[in-house]
This record gives C-alpha cells, sequence and structure tokens, in this order.
C-alpha cells in the first residue's frame, strides 16, 4: 500500500513538473493529470529533495480496527471462509467500536489479501 501511494504520488510529481516546463498554467496541468488545483499548487515549488522529504513525512492512516486485527485474524484462521458481515457482528460485540459496516468491508480487504 505504501508503495502504491509512493509511487502513484511520484508519477503525480514528475507530471506537473514536466509540464511546468513545457509552460502549461496551474488550472490546465490540475485538468490534464486530473488532480486538484491544490495540489498542483503543492507540488510545483518542490525540488526532488523536497518531494522525497515530503513523501517520508507521509503517515499511514491507522484504523479503527487495528485495535481489533489480532481478533479478526484469530477468527479467520478458524475459518478462513466466516462470512465478513459474522465477523463484524462479532468485532462489534467484542469492541463495540460504533464503525460502520461498509468501512469494516474496506479494512477486510486489507487483511483477508494478508491470508
Amino acid at each position: 500500500m505504501e508503495e502504491f501511494l509512493f509511487d502513484r504520488k511520484w508519477v503525480i510529481y514528475q507530471k506537473i513538473q514536466k509540464l511546468k516546463k513545457e509552460g502549461v498554467n496551474i488550472s490546465n496541468i490540475a485538468q490534464i493529470i486530473g488532480v486538484s488545483r491544490d495540489t498542483v499548487y503543492k507540488y510545483i515549488d518542490m525540488t526532488e529533495d523536497d518531494f522525497l522529504l515530503y513523501l517520508k513525512g507521509i503517515k499511514k492512516r491507522k484504523s479503527i480496527f487495528d485495535v481489533c486485527e489480532g481478533f479478526i485474524k484469530e477468527i479467520l484462521r478458524e475459518n478462513p471462509n466466516e462470512k465478513t458481515i459474522k465477523i463484524y457482528e462479532k468485532v462489534e460485540e467484542e469492541y463495540r467500536l460504533g464503525s460502520s459496516y461498509r468501512n469494516f468491508l474496506e479494512y477486510m480487504k486489507k487483511i483477508r489479501k494478508e491470508f
């Protein structure tokens, strides 16, 4: 995940720098690349060294479900085919996190990849 984030941001940075050298204005750069003007403004004057330092400063956001990751993995070890809704119900019963099932589905995509 972190590699993907780095690769994606690096490509965007490189495209912005290329278009800047070609004299394309900020609004058009944003439109061509498909990012916001704020992103273009943020990256446009950064040197490569500044950009790499910026990337090092980006931290992976923690999930509310990280506290029960071990519990979820234990359930999956015992029954790898357990339905996600059942796991969600067990997590809510045990931890009472109050998060939505939709958020839990996104978290489970990451967990199931590890299994």
